[in-house]
């Protein structure tokens, strides 16, 4: 991520996110990804992509450690 700019645009958030553009329009417009419009467009701090990114991956290693935990109980 050091070679995007601290202000990101929707297309680049696209590309560090890998999601399609319906998944983070509505990743945007619920504010689940914090966000900001200048005009028509969206604009994303980068800072604020990276918690959210790790706030992701925590929670999907929180499900899985309760998922294995689950199966090892059989």
């Amino acid at each position: 991520l050091d070679d995007y700019p601290d202000v990101l645009s929707f297309r680049q958030v696209m590309e560090i996110t890998h999601v399609g553009r319906n998944l983070l329009l509505r990743l945007l417009n619920s504010g689940e990804i914090p966000a900001f419009k200048i005009g028509k467009l969206w604009k994303v701090y980068k800072k604020d992509l990276i918690q959210y990114l790790r706030q992701d991956q925590k929670l999907k290693t929180d499900y899985t450690a309760k998922q294995e935990g689950a199966v090892a109980k059989w």
